[in-house]
């Protein structure tokens, strides 16, 4: 093995000659304190210098190869997010199978005659080419998968139980790729060379027989897709729960080290202005401060991560942990620690950092408790052989899963019924604006707007909050911005001559709180591209606002106001000029 590199060298790849067009070398990059001594978190670049032949003094450097030094607890995070983000992947694969058997399906459906046709016959062929390519994606994820665990066996810290599940999760792939969905996309194929003949029963009917085959084998994968997803989601939860204790740790061991330099190096200066100390105890200072100031940061994100991960699996300990960093707020400690430093103040800076190195690991602690290998259990490590005992354990911990998936279902129920009400508040608000538009007709886009957001409400209430609902709720936006638009252009000459009609006005001002403003809102500082506009909306949970009485004063009986609920979109160009000029003639008639 070559030597490593050191601080400063400089490798001669080879003396080239004008004929050469490419040059290899290799040389041992080695960041720790054996050779470069680079610390944690810092960046390296690598260049490559070309120079000339025979003038030395020209060359030409190329651009930097960046290098990552981390420390094994961010390099364990990086390949449980990289994990997690195949995962993804593979989520997608899952959904993809599905809407092709679904398609395979609605073709066993067909009549012999209706299997015949020849659109049948490109439809047979899309959905060749579809397990086709999903069979090579998952081949390919199956790849990245063992790359993966390969990256992982390099760190110490990564369970080997985690790099033996990503093992078994490549192979798992490519061999569903070269079984089940290779005998789908063959049977598909044959499918298309089989010609129907409706006329002849007494003949094989082989295109639906291959249909048939088909859907089967496509059910059949879905079924280990599914079952590999499963058992992914438990590995990437494994996986993020050791990072989780990881980063607690590491936080902790700084702030114990911390604590024994502060012991070693200020003992003697100790109370004394920070402006007497030596320039490398200053130095010493302001980097530990600084250091303090980033875990603070790291212990701020964790904090929220513990807390999301609680809430989403119902794990009694991590709510616990969670509980307990809310009370002992320990970013907030850590920038005060940072102050302190700052100030010389080294005594309370150490009983800070101790006290805050041992919450960090009693936390790590209580999230990843030790096994324990004692008690009264026969066999080996304490296990049972009692196959009643274990079908029990498998029994309650059978149960408790479905109880977190029942709750966590009751939430989504509820939460997509709620959407579903205010859905149809907003579609009741609509309603009485356009019953109350005596003058100003029922427009031109409030009848689609309002079935729009019927058909969106319908859906959230069954719940179900995918692409229907969604698609039907943009649809309804759409439709209102259009509505606004057409309004803003009928008004906007009325309003600039100060001649708008009550009516007209109480719609327009509707208008603005829908798109989050208030009614008569003056220009305010850095709001808005232009002056007398703000394009700040708001969102579809902020409560709705009355808005009492009429814009001309006292001229006529007050009417009431109908509650629109705001937006978050920012509000489009075209309406612009409009704005200005119904801004002026608010002001023209407060006058």
């Amino acid at each position: 093995m070559p030597k490593p590199l050191k601080t400063g060298e400089v490798i001669l790849v080879e003396k080239a000659s004008p004929q050469t067009h490419s040059l290899t070398q290799t040389w041992h990059f080695d960041p720790s304190d054996k050779a470069l001594n680079i610390p944690d978190d810092t960046v390296v670049n690598v260049y490559v210098v070309a120079k000339d032949y025979y003038r030395t003094d020209r060359y030409v450097r190329s651009l930097p190869v960046k290098i990552y030094i981390l420390t094994p607890e961010e390099h364990a995070q990086l390949v449980q997010e990289n994990f997690d983000s195949k995962m993804a992947e593979l989520d997608d694969l899952v959904r993809r199978q599905e809407n092709l058997l679904e398609g395979t399906k609605q073709l066993q459906e067909m009549s012999p005659e209706d299997q015949a046709k020849k659109s049948t016959e490109k439809e047979l062929a899309r959905q060749e080419q579809e397990q086709k390519d999903i069979a090579e994606k998952l081949k390919e994820l199956a790849e990245e998968i063992g790359e993966l665990g390969k990256e992982a066996s390099k760190n110490e810290e990564i369970d080997p139980e985690t790099i033996a599940e990503m093992a078994k999760s490549m192979q798992e792939m490519k061999d569903l790729a070269m079984g089940e969905m290779s005998e789908a996309e063959k049977s598909l194929s044959e499918a298309q060379q089989q010609p129907q003949q409706p006329s002849q029963p007494s003949k094989p009917n082989d295109k639906k027989d291959k249909i048939d085959e088909a859907a089967k084998k496509e059910k059949e994968a879905l079924g280990k897709l599914k079952e590999m997803q499963k058992e992914a989601a438990e590995t990437t939860q494994d996986m993020y729960e050791n990072t989780l204790v990881l980063r607690l740790r590491k936080l902790g061991e700084y702030e114990e080290k911390l604590d024994k330099e502060l012991g070693v190096k200020l003992e003697s200066e100790a109370g004394g202005s920070f402006s007497e100390l030596p320039e490398h105890l200053q130095t010493f200072l302001n980097n530990r401060a600084d250091d303090q100031h980033r875990n603070a940061t790291k212990a701020n994100d964790l904090q929220g991560e513990i807390k999301r991960f609680a809430d989403s699996t119902l794990k009694e300990n991590f709510g616990e942990v969670a509980k307990e960093m809310d009370t002992a707020r320990p970013p907030e400690q850590l920038d005060l620690n940072a102050e302190k430093l700052r100030l010389n103040q080294s005594l309370t800076a150490r009983m800070g950092a101790k006290k805050l190195g041992e919450d960090f690991q009693r936390w790590a602690e209580k999230l990843d408790p030790p096994e324990d290998g004692g008690g009264g259990g026969e066999g080996e490590g304490g296990e049972s052989d009692d196959p009643n005992e274990e079908m029990l354990k498998r029994e309650q911990t059978d149960e408790l899963e479905n109880d977190r998936e029942e709750r966590v279902a009751k939430q989504f129920e509820e939460g997509a019924r709620n959407l579903a009400f205010r859905q149809f508040e907003l579609l009741r608000d609509l309603q009485l604006e356009m019953d109350a538009r005596t003058n100003l007709g029922k427009g031109d886009f409030l009848d689609m707007a309002r079935d729009d957001m019927g058909k969106a409400g319908d859906e959230l209430d069954k719940p179900d909050t995918g692409k229907k609902a969604t698609n039907a709720e943009t649809d309804a936006i759409n439709k209102l911005e259009q509505e606004i638009a057409a309004l803003m252009k009928k008004s906007e000459s009325s309003a600039s001559q100060g001649e708008m009609s009550p009516e007209q006005m109480e719609m327009m001002m509707m208008m603005m709180q829908m798109m989050g403003m208030k009614p008569g809102q003056k220009p305010g500082p850095g709001q808005g591209d232009s002056p007398g506009m703000s394009s700040a909306g708001g969102n579809t949970n902020k409560p709705n606002q009355a808005t009492p009485g009429n814009v001309n004063g006292g001229n006529g009986p007050d009417r009431e106001t109908r509650k629109v609920a705001g937006r978050a979109d920012t509000m489009p160009k075209e309406f612009q000029g409009a704005l200005q000029g119904f801004f002026r003639g608010v002001e023209k008639l407060n006058k």
